[in-house]
């Protein structure tokens, strides 16, 4: 929630990882499959832009893919030389608003390492770069198989799909495999504040709502929201989870929706007032204008911003939970596209720079936690010096202000 504060300091997070400035704002997702004797890494990049949509004919005339794979995070030495990967018409593919290409590793006699890839536009030379952990040894099904689409073409590189919406879970090798599958239904609440130190109190555990069984061969379509888990035995810990949506998911398409994901900048009194509107579009314009001082312009770009954030947060972090309620979720909502991301082993730190007279630099850590649902849940590592930097930049969303 929000509310006023005074006070200014600035926050320096130093931890030892292998740091990269973000030039151009790419998104990267990725999956990693194991392919028997070797590793498929697929990656997919697409603008943080909202009108920049990558295609592969002007990827492959803007943009060189390189990569390379260390031992270990800030590694001096390569195990497989940094290379340039030949990308095709054929082997570069379109994805939504994005591309994707995928990177075979053979299996080293390692445990863990760590697959580099740096894009760089072949004009001004700048780089973006994400690093990929590779695992050789599987342990869990999500290493072996992920969501494809019905044809079990193209890799799902989202947790979630729509109602409706068709998919298959198969392996690279397209081996028949019985999964159990459990479904459960839980409304997570919205990541707390990054000063906040006390654990929620809310969220029971989650209790199992049904279950059925499937085949790998099978193209699947869910129409029931909630959270679904894919197993190859019920007695496993960890799974496939997958999020269905409701229709228009990762864009929030009904009034009602709009609602809850202005707690990061609303108080417990705007809240409730919009939970309790007799006519909530109404409501929610006057939220808006009221924030705006009535410039009606100003709002619609301020809604227009504060949603599209809270889209991509959607497209890029959601879990098992909505992107938007996560940790990474509400740091991107509020500060927008970070300036450096720095990867060590289970954990990401984003850097921010050049706020103003809110702050000069501002570091986020997430460490990585074990989690049945997915290998990619990642919580903030709070602490209160955050407070005098939280609520400044909150008051610009507030002032009809966006971040970055």
């Amino acid at each position: 929630m929000y509310k006023r504060t005074s006070f200014f300091v600035i926050v320096y997070l130093l931890i030892q990882m292998t740091t990269w400035a973000q030039s151009e704002k790419m998104l990267f997702q990725t999956k990693v499959l194991d392919n028997g004797s070797s590793l498929k890494a697929f990656v997919y990049i697409r603008s943080h832009l909202p009108n920049e949509r990558y295609s592969a004919a002007s990827f492959l005339e803007k943009y060189t893919v390189r990569y390379a794979v260390y031992e270990e995070y800030g590694g001096a030495t390569p195990v497989v030389e940094a290379r340039t990967l030949d990308l095709s018409p054929l082997t570069l593919q379109n994805y939504k608003q994005g591309i994707y290409f995928s990177i075979d590793i053979n299996k080293l006699s390692l445990p863990f390492a760590i697959l580099w890839v740096q894009v760089i536009n072949n004009n001004s030379k700048q780089i973006n770069r994400k690093d990929i952990p590779l695992y050789f040894t599987q342990t869990q099904l999500g290493q072996a198989f992920g969501v494809f689409d019905p044809t079990g073409t193209h890799p799902n590189f989202h947790d979630y799909v729509v109602s409706g919406e068709s998919f298959k879970i198969k392996d690279l090798t397209n081996s028949a495999a019985k999964l159990y599958v459990n479904r459960f239904q839980q409304d997570y609440d919205a990541a707390l504040a990054p000063m906040y130190l006390n654990k929620p109190t809310t969220n029971a555990t989650m209790q199992m709502d049904s279950s059925f069984v499937v085949n790998s061969s099978d193209v699947l379509t869910l129409e029931k929201e909630g959270i679904y888990l894919f197993r190859k035995d019920t007695t496993d810990f960890y799974g496939i989870g997958l999020r269905v949506e409701p229709k228009g998911f990762p864009k929030l398409t009904q009034k009602e929706q709009l609602v809850k994901p202005l707690t990061y900048i609303s108080t417990v009194e705007e809240l409730q007032k919009l939970k309790s509107a007799s006519d909530l579009k109404k409501e929610l314009d006057r939220f808006w204008l009221r924030l705006t001082n009535g410039k009606v312009a100003l709002a619609r770009k301020t809604i227009k911003d504060y949603y599209q954030r809270i889209k991509l947060s959607n497209i890029m972090f959601t879990t098992f939970k909505e992107g938007w309620k996560t940790d990474m979720g509400m740091i991107y909502t509020i500060f927008g596209y970070p300036n450096e991301i720095n990867y060590g082993k289970d954990v990401v730190q984003w850097t921010y720079k050049g706020g103003g007279k809110n702050f000069n630099q501002v570091s986020f850590k997430f460490r990585r936690k074990a989690n049945q649902f997915t290998q990619e849940h990642y919580t903030l590592v709070r602490y209160v010096e955050y407070e005098p930097i939280w609520y400044p930049v909150v008051e610009l969303w507030r002032k009809g202000v966006a971040t970055r």
